[in-house]
């Protein structure tokens, strides 16, 4: 949720104001908060998808973010000369003038060529992405719901500047990226950097529209947030959730499914923060946060990525009864994964060797003809540097093990490409009264991931059996 007042004075609809004396708490007495009202049972250990073994510490350094963002101290000249004569001020005159003739004539080949540069030195491998709004590298995030037409999805990205963007796209013909909108600009209050990870969420019940937020570090070492009203239109407003004041590391990997977020706070450890909806399930400017439970001595690394999903098809499931999985880079180099209130998925996951970093995101879909369990199926794709693309390891139902798949469309994707997927959003109640799962991958061709190849954004779809390539996303 987000303060009421927005940039230009206006009062965002369904926004609260948090009051400036609420109580917040750093990390470390979060970790000794109590659930309140619903927020689950802190008796129960969730499922841990990892080995047994000893505590494994954490790594405490990281590198320092770019300096590219950073204020650069003011030239204070030096004092004038004392006068020359007339004729050698002439002289000087003249020399600058044929340095300015040149340094113009430089400047424009140079102007010219950098309007049209690979971001091979942002941090890529080269390639043609010169038609690309998107940076080489940038962290991705989606959110969306199914419509009356099918499926609204917003897209988040950074720019080359490192500003924040949202593309809005409702599904039907996509061809070449047609339908996008053109990205909204959030640069002016953002405060992300070159460091920056992010994660979206949906709130269904707000309108006719749903309102989504998006949650991602910066160098503040802060979470931070944006609450994007339904009406594309609308200018952002600061998340309440900022106002907790909650550490992070710079590079904090996020994750999100409403009402939930997962972090890496600065000492290393993982976080859960929760909007304290009300009784009838409807945000609130509160929050509550501690530590994970039920990690099993098993650390994360430092600068992990976090993928949040749901593993209930049932929003009040997964509000009330703690039913999600967060999947993140174990300190040895190895995916692992955390289900509360008990796995639907398999026990035995497969080793998985990331790079340090190593980029995945993870997405959830109704498993088939499961009646009132209400269970999902989760589908995580990671990064592998040996086959330079996207592998997928999935958990569904009527498989007793995990499962590793290589769909061709996931190939040659940038090495240092994000990836972000699709989960749809989910309500106890929307606007017109009715409760909305999460559907099945089939439903609404709904389910897509999307990452960089050659530093354009590519879409790619699933539809419970086959990878399929979708538009290729130019803004």
């Amino acid at each position: 949720m987000a303060s009421s007042g927005d940039r230009d004075g206006r009062d965002q609809p369904g926004l609260e104001v948090v009051s400036p004396d609420q109580m917040w708490h750093s990390p470390q007495e979060a970790a000794g908060l109590q659930p309140v009202g619903g927020y689950g049972d802190a008796d129960k250990y969730p499922a841990q998808g990892y080995g047994d073994g000893d505590k494994v510490p954490v790594a405490s350094g990281y590198a320092e973010l770019p300096q590219d963002r950073q204020a650069t101290p003011e030239f204070t000249p030096p004092a004038e000369a004392k006068k020359k004569r007339k004729r050698l001020w002439l002289i000087i005159g003249g020399v600058v003038l044929v340095f300015v003739i040149v340094g113009a004539v430089v400047g424009g080949v140079v102007g010219s060529r950098s309007g049209k540069k690979s971001s091979a030195g942002d941090g890529g491998d080269g390639g043609d992405d010169t038609g690309s709004l998107v940076r080489r590298g940038s962290p991705l995030a989606v959110t969306g719901w199914v419509t009356s037409g099918g499926v609204e999805t917003l897209l988040f990205f950074q720019d080359r500047e490192y500003n924040i963007r949202r593309s809005r796209y409702t599904s039907g013909s996509s061809a070449a990226g047609a339908s996008w909108s053109a990205p909204d600009h959030y640069g002016s209050v953002d405060n992300a950097t070159a460091g920056t990870q992010m994660a979206a969420a949906l709130i269904i019940h707000t309108g006719p529209d749903p309102q989504s937020e998006l949650f991602y570090s910066s160098s503040e070492k802060s979470l931070l947030g944006l609450a994007l009203s339904g009406d594309i239109n609308q200018p952002p407003g600061v998340d309440s959730v900022v106002q907790k004041k909650i550490a992070t590391r710079a590079d904090s990997g996020i994750g999100a499914y409403w009402p939930w977020i997962a972090l890496q706070a600065a000492d290393g450890r993982l976080f859960e923060v929760r909007n304290q909806v009300d009784a009838e399930q409807r945000a609130k400017s509160e929050w509550e946060y501690k530590a994970l439970p039920g990690l099993g001595g098993v650390a994360a690394a430092g600068g992990t990525r976090l993928a949040l999903v749901p593993a209930s098809t049932n929003f009040t499931r997964v509000n009330r009864g703690r039913q999600f999985g967060v999947f993140f880079q174990a300190s040895d180099g190895r995916l692992a994964y955390n289900v509360q209130a008990g796995s639907p998925w398999p026990t035995d996951f497969p080793s998985i060797e990331l790079g340090d970093g190593g980029s995945f995101s993870a997405f959830a879909v109704a498993r088939p003809e499961d009646g009132d369990e209400q269970r999902t199926d989760v589908h995580v794709v990671y990064y592998d540097s040996d086959s330079s693309g996207f592998l997928v390891v999935s958990g569904v139902g009527g498989s007793s093990s995990w499962t590793k798949s290589s769909p061709e469309v996931l190939g040659a994707a940038d090495a240092n490409s994000g990836i972000a997927c699709l989960t749809l959003g989910t309500t106890h109640q929307d606007p017109s009264g009715k409760e909305v799962l999460l559907p099945e991958a089939s439903a609404a061709n709904a389910t897509r991931c999307y990452f960089q190849r050659s530093g354009l954004l590519r879409e790619v779809r699933f539809d419970g059996s086959e990878w399929t390539a979708g538009a290729n996303i130019t803004f």
